[in-house]
């Protein structure tokens, strides 16, 4: 937009499409900053009730959820990670993936369970490389998983991929 404006009272033809390409990714960037403040207030939902209703709040892009196996077994400890972790795992891939679905997936085993978070499609931010150039928010997603045992991984190798492995509690 600055650049329009120096450049309109010139005559540059490109003037025009500079002012239409910055009104467009005005409008993106605006679209994804409302999705990612609503995906920030807090869920009146608990467990996968939460996990629901943060994928049916984001707008960006469709969100399908997949959850294998049984939910109940996550501790609430666990809860408070997978929650953030799917916030900032759709806004990354919406971010990274644009124009294309995101996929949610939270398989649970014997001892562990994993969210992924993946978008069909990956655009890399100029200057990010595959493993170089995580943000804070993953930074701080993996500090709280590795407090309970867990871990959060990203690839970028074939679209965006979040990985959140937690640990379960055996059942008595």
């Amino acid at each position: 937009l600055q650049a329009y404006s120096r450049l309109k009272d010139t005559g540059e033809p490109r003037a025009q499409e500079m002012l239409d390409q910055g009104q467009g990714r005005l409008g993106s960037a605006l679209e994804l900053l409302r999705s990612t403040v609503q995906g920030l207030a807090p869920s009146q939902a608990e467990g996968l009730g939460s996990l629901q209703e943060i994928c049916r709040r984001f707008t960006v892009c469709p969100v399908s959820l997949e959850v294998h196996g049984d939910s109940d077994r996550i501790p609430v400890h666990g809860w408070a990670v997978l929650e953030p972790c799917l916030k900032e795992g759709l806004t990354n891939a919406a971010r990274h993936g644009p124009g294309g679905g995101i996929g949610v997936s939270l398989d649970l085993g014997p001892r562990i369970a994993r969210l992924s978070i993946r978008s069909a499609a990956s655009t890399l931010a100029p200057g990010l490389e595959a493993g170089r150039g995580a943000g804070q928010g993953l930074a701080n997603l993996r500090r709280r998983a590795q407090a309970i045992g867990g871990n959060v991984s990203v690839d970028l190798s074939r679209g965006f991929c979040l990985v959140c492995v937690i640990l379960l509690e055996d059942r008595p």
